[in-house]
């Protein structure tokens, strides 16, 4: 996984790091002790859902472990987009990792490297390439480590959910987001006029 490849494990990372709008460095330093999964109140929606997850998260990127802010999605099932599943399946791998039943969940990194230890930001952004690689990216599309926080904010905004909203979601502290998500409603509202 620490080396870029495009197994399920790389497109979970992907997924949850747009659905939670993360950077490369907050996913090498990200712990299982910072996620919680919470399984549906009643047993009608546990047939349907696999719940709420939510990741504690540093309130700037200046500190990165700092834990200062709490985000939380639902459930998106049966989509294979679901943040929560992803994000299921991504604590799964890390308590299934050999050692891993001797540590503690603070010290269990979430996606390690093959020897168990967290990865660097740079293994990060290469899974980033190798996923949109896999799907069908040009080669000279501009993946960075900051691509997570960037496509998750323009899905946001296609979604409906406003500027502000996003921006709060994300952490933002300045008005980069806005950049984002203004450069993709107008390409989708040019789409959609020459549709018409």
């Amino acid at each position: 996984h620490g080396r870029g490849g495009c197994g399920p494990s790389s497109r979970d990372t992907v997924l949850v790091a747009s659905s939670w709008l993360l950077r490369e460095i907050e996913l090498a330093a990200m712990t299982l002790a910072q996620v919680t999964l919470a399984r549906p109140a009643d047993e009608t929606e546990e047939l349907f859902s696999c719940g709420v997850a939510t990741i504690d998260l540093p309130a700037s990127k200046a500190d990165i472990r700092a834990l200062g802010k709490q985000r939380s999605l639902r459930c998106a099932c049966p989509s294979p987009l679901c943040p929560v599943a992803a994000l299921t399946r991504l604590v799964a791998t890390a308590r299934a990792r050999p050692g891993a039943r001797n540590s503690r969940d603070g010290d269990l990194p979430l996606i390690a490297d093959i020897d168990g230890n967290h990865v660097t930001k740079v293994a990060v952004t290469a899974t980033f390439k190798a996923v949109a690689n896999a799907a069908g990216m040009p080669p000279e599309a501009r993946i960075t480590g900051h691509s997570g926080r960037v496509t998750g904010a323009q899905r946001m905004a296609l979604a409906g959910i406003s500027e502000w909203r996003i921006q709060v979601f994300g952490r933002w502290g300045s008005a980069t987001v806005l950049r984002y998500v203004r450069d993709t409603l107008i390409d989708a509202s040019a789409h959609h006029v020459a549709a018409d």
